[in-house]
């Protein structure tokens, strides 16, 4: 996209961006208004309750009055007794109200005034029972008020005892229709008051807020603010809830000129954009372009030593540019010299690196030139460089490559393939004798012993031999075989070299039998019971690989090291999450909500950036829970970057997943990273249970495993568990659970599940 458009397409965002934050700005300010809209609603709202209570009290105050004067006249038939009353008393003049006297079962004894008729005959009952209801809480059963709700209206009701002189007693009950009438003061003070029966569900779109102790629910709308209270009603009636509608003038006002500003504001934008643009094109971009018609034209062909004129243009940023444009020049042809060197070797060594040497290879096959290759990998490097340093790793390898230049001549290549391992061809009739006496000559070179501070160690080599055109036809095979051969020599105890033999193809074999048993499905998870010890309960299972092949089940240990290095192990790995969360989701429909699973994941799976999205995805799609599932993971996956897996470890274990430390007790560091590593569980190895019986060295070792696993709050399981003596040995240590053949051997899915039942059952 040309600099013009980005311009373009810059100041159009800009314009957008100010639209956009003024907007939002408007928005906010709109919001802060409509919230004070809304608290002065709500405010106005809880002031008009406290209006209509201060009403009903002021009713319950001459209510009360009204019953001392029926007191002091005890006879009602008194002349002049009911004029004295209008005289001297607020509720017998209010012409709403209903005035009567109740024995004390609240039968009606006498009907001083009768201003209206209820609904119903039942009405004015409901409402005694109300009254009487309320008043027999009450511990003196004085006096009663309030608004009585039933389903024929509402009312405000005032009901105080009268005892007499002579020791009777009456109720003087006062009812007075909740109507326009009694809160018509209201709606003068505040506004558009209203009554309303209502329920919760009628609020759900209303915003609720906490005001004076009561819950006020406030809706804004386009033309006004409507808010409501809840009233304190006694009876079966609906909920009462008192309403004030207003309308919002200020906020709509405001509102107005907001819109008018916001098109002002486009409108100065736009203008202003349009003559910023002009100008930068004017005086940035074209001379832009001119100075990019001279990169061009370098680009083009390649001439480092051509320069680009900045004389024509004038002293400022540009001209600068131009400036550092031929500096860089300078800087790209010395740099083109060495690159050539620093693609073709390696850093560290200054031998050839990978690509050249297989560049030197594949150059030799093309013109069919016969060729010895061998692949040389120091023994122990790994184990030197973890434990001492990098810098004497270094230092071994640095001294490893000067053993191998003194071989290097016009038929001998060297180079480093990375890591530990190095690489030799010779070219030639005579390649077998020569590759055989530089093998044997490079081996008692490199076994010598290193000092480094107050140890002392010896580099070792292996080194696997394969030949062209005898062991293949192209330079892949011919390093695979030569690799073959020196993994065959290190499994012979290293410090050797090994010549590749047909015989060495079976893993080959293997490699491909075991891929296509991955495409027709034959790689399936055995599970082994994890037995809780203390009650006695089947908690959980291993999920271990099984390869169901035509010749029989065939066991992890013969194709786990080839899949490995394959990276076919990615697949049997996720084979085993997959199945793994299929019987999780089976045992948690039977009602095992707790039931968890153990997988053994590579290091090579979980160093997968998509490995974590990956074991979710299983999760969700079989319906599980994330603590149902349990990585297990060994201390030679961890120990090569522990600062790596302790941050990928979290984040696995963050999302519910439990950690496991497999194989515990059997790696020379295992104490070192146990209380950094974000574990939940550790498994003592087997190795350690066999000695159970003749060891005692061994038995302190697990008992101090279990109580500092115990002090770092994990879990313990013991694997290889054969024998209820070593369970009833386990089991005085405290350790948690165990696992091994005493309680089942590894069984398919389906025998699992009927194991499980029958020993339920047991």
């Amino acid at each position: 996209m040309k600099i013009v458009r980005k311009i373009l397409i810059m100041m159009i965002i800009v314009t957008f961006m100010t639209i956009l934050l003024n907007s939002l700005f408007s928005n906010i300010t709109m919001k802060e208004l409509f919230d004070c809209e809304v608290e002065k609603s709500s405010g106005k709202t809880s002031a008009a309750v406290e209006r209509l209570e201060e009403e009903i009290e002021q009713f319950r105050d001459s209510t009360i009055n009204l019953s001392h004067w029926i007191k002091i006249f005890e006879d009602f038939n008194r002349e002049g007794f009911k004029e004295e009353l209008q005289k001297n008393n607020k509720i017998f003049n209010n012409i709403n109200s209903n005035i009567y006297l109740l024995d004390k079962n609240f039968d009606i004894s006498d009907i001083i005034r009768k201003k209206y008729e209820y609904n119903n005959k039942s009405e004015f009952y409901e409402i005694v029972n109300v009254v009487k209801g309320e008043l027999d809480k009450q511990e003196n059963k004085n006096v009663f008020s309030g608004i009585v709700s039933n389903k024929d209206g509402k009312y405000i009701a005032i009901c105080k005892e009268i005892i007499y002189s002579n020791s009777s007693s009456q109720y003087l009950l006062v009812v007075e229709n909740l109507d326009k009438k009694v809160y018509k003061d209201l709606k003068d003070f505040f506004g558009t008051i209203l009554i309303h029966t209502l329920n919760d569900e009628d609020f759900s779109d209303y915003e609720s807020i906490q005001k004076h102790g009561r819950v006020c629910y406030v809706k804004y709308t386009k033309d006004s603010v409507i808010s409501y209270i809840q009233l304190d009603t006694y009876g079966k009636g609906e909920k009462l809830y008192l309403s004030l509608i207003e309308k919002p003038k200020v906020v709509n006002r405001i509102r107005h000129n907001i819109n008018i500003l916001l098109i002002l504001i486009v409108m100065v934008t736009t203008i202003m954009n349009i003559i910023i643009y002009i100008l930068i094109k004017k005086i940035v971009v074209n001379r832009i372009l001119k100075l990019n018609n001279w990169v061009t034209e370098i680009v083009k062909t390649f001439n480092l030593n051509n320069r680009i004129n900045e004389n024509i243009f004038c002293k400022d940023e540009i001209s600068s540019l131009a400036t550092d444009l031929n500096n860089m020049l300078d800087v790209l042809k010395n740099y083109s010299n060495n690159m050539k060197y620093i693609a073709e070797h390696d850093q560290l060594t200054n031998l050839l690196n990978r690509r050249s040497i297989e560049k030197i290879g594949q150059e030799y096959i093309s013109n069919n030139e016969e060729f010895a290759l061998a692949f040389i990998d120091l023994d122990n490097f790994k184990m030197i460089n973890d434990s001492l340093g990098h810098d004497v790793g270094d230092s071994i390898l640095c001294t490893t490559a000067e053993f191998l230049n003194e071989y290097i001549n016009e038929d001998v290549d060297i180079g480093r393939l990375g890591g530990d391992e190095f690489i030799i061809i010779l070219k030639g009739n005579k390649k077998k004798d020569r590759i055989i006496e530089i093998c044997e000559n490079l081996l008692e070179k490199i076994n010598i012993e290193y000092k480094f501070k107050n140890f002392k160690f010896t580099s070792k080599a292996s080194i696997g031999i394969s030949f062209f055109p005898e062991n293949g036809d192209g330079m892949v095979n011919i390093l695979k075989y030569a690799d073959i051969s020196m993994y065959n020599a290190k499994k012979n105890g290293g410090n050797s070299y090994c010549i590749f033999n047909d015989s060495l193809l079976n893993s080959f074999k293997l490699e491909s039998s075991i891929k296509k048993g991955l495409v027709n499905n034959e790689f399936e998870a055995y599970f082994q019971p994890i037995y809780h010890i203390k009650s006695k309960k089947i908690i959980g299972a291993e999920a271990l690989a099984r390869w169901k092949s035509k010749n029989g089940v065939i066991l992890p240990g013969k194709f786990l090291p080839i899949v490995k290095k394959t990276g076919d192990i990615l697949e049997i790995d996720r084979i085993m999450i997959k199945e793994s969360c299929k019987l999780v989701k089976k045992f948690i429909d039977k009602g095992l909500d707790d039931f968890q699973v153990s997988i053994n994941v590579s290091l090579s799976l979980l160093k997968q950036d998509t490995f974590l999205d990956e074991i979710l995805e299983n999760i969700n799609k079989y319906n599980i829970k994330p603590k149902n599932l349990k990585i297990e993971i060994t201390e030679d996956e961890i120990i090569n970057d522990i600062s790596y897996m302790i941050e990928l470890l979290s984040n696995i274990r963050n999302v519910g997943i439990h950690i496991s430390l497999d194989d515990f007790g059997t790696g020379y560091s295992s104490f070192n990273y146990l209380k950094r590593l974000p574990l939940d569980v550790i498994k003592i190895d087997r190795s350690l249970i066999l000695n159970l019986s003749n060891d005692d060295k061994t038995v302190e070792i697990i008992e101090t495993i279990i109580k500092l696993a115990h002090i770092l709050n994990l879990n313990v399981i013991c694997e290889g568990i054969e024998t209820e003596t070593q369970l009833e040995f386990l089991k005085s240590l405290k350790c948690d659970c165990i696992q091994g053949y005493y309680i089942s051997k590894p069984l398919c899915k389906d025998e699992f599940s009927l194991f499980y039942d029958e020993f339920l059952n047991k």
